[in-house]
């Protein structure tokens, strides 16, 4: 089964964790290396651990090891108060069942897969996958996989993902087209500073504690949604509920901070099934009391519809 939709309407997610001996994604209270961090469910397969790593869940704290899969609801961190390299995968949605894959190389556009292991890896033209992974996997992409090597491609030709809305969280005019409505909004600032893959960037950014909403229109057979943002990662552990139309479907979390290399991009996927079969939907973006500040440059929707 190469689709990248389930048969529940799930959208297929990957995260790969992969840091070295001395590195982290931030320490906690106790001064360890907390080593991945995230929101959400799904398997997590832990490919190579530091001695003395535990993971946290909402059901208590256990001792890791290399090599184990654990099934995670809601949330779960890593952390270690040793030192040693780290590597792991998240997966939630459908995982692809049988490779057949076909080579490719350049600048491959559409829905699919591909195989992690193609050198200079990148994926929906922003997010670079992380080299040199002890257990390769297939990764999918919405919009566009390339390397500058050979790919190992599956692809789901019935998808097709199309850009449907975008702006400037400073652009006032194109806030009141939308309806945008926030709490506790901050002043602009111009940020020029650089993006995690090394390509300068000088925009406006802003952030804010409280909720934040707008209006969607959202077409017809729609099948879900990935809703991306421009951001200034200066602050890490980012966080925040995401509401369609009053219903809650899930937290968006970004637990990396960067203060050298400011500008990122994060994307949060939305199944078809928390939206409405086509016309306006209210999208909420709303950080919970004690989190850092929610920041934001641009905000672009793309609507992921079968062909």
């Amino acid at each position: 089964m190469s689709s990248l939709i389930g048969s529940d309407g799930s959208l297929a997610q990957v995260k790969i964790f992969r840091l070295a001996a001395e590195d982290h994604l931030y320490r906690d209270h106790f001064g360890n290396r907390v080593l991945a961090d995230f929101e959400g469910s799904g398997e997590l397969r832990l490919s190579v651990v530091p001695e003395g790593s535990r993971i946290e869940t909402p059901v208590g704290s256990a001792a890791v090891e290399s090599g184990q899969v654990i099934q995670v609801e809601n949330w779960a961190s890593v952390s270690s108060g040793s030192q040693g390299d780290f590597e792991a995968t998240l997966h939630s949605g459908p995982r692809l069942a049988e490779a057949d894959p076909i080579g490719a190389t350049g600048l491959v556009e559409g829905c699919g897969w591909v195989r992690s292991d193609a050198p200079h890896l990148e994926i929906d033209h922003h997010r670079r996958c992380i080299a040199g992974l002890q257990t390769p996997v297939y990764l999918p992409f919405w919009s566009a996989a390339s390397s500058s090597g050979d790919m190992q491609i599956v692809r789901d030709d019935s998808l097709n993902t199309q850009l449907i809305d975008t702006f400037r969280a400073a652009d006032t005019a194109a806030l009141k087209k939308r309806g945008w409505a926030v709490q506790n909004m901050s002043d602009s600032f111009q940020l020029d500073s650089m993006f995690e893959k090394g390509s300068r960037h000088a925009a406006a950014h802003c952030s804010h504690l409280n909720r934040a909403s707008w209006d969607l229109e959202v077409p017809e057979g729609t099948r879900g949604l990935i809703i991306r943002k421009e951001y200034d990662q200066f602050h890490g552990r980012q966080r925040a509920r995401v509401f369609v139309s009053g219903k809650l479907v899930g937290w968006w979390y970004e637990p990396r901070e960067d203060r050298r290399n400011r500008w990122a991009i994060s994307d949060f996927l939305i199944s078809g099934q928390h939206l409405p079969a086509s016309g306006t939907a209210r999208i909420e973006i709303d950080p919970p009391s004690g989190s850092p500040l929610w920041d934001v440059g641009r905000i672009s929707v793309f609507s992921i519809q079968a062909k």
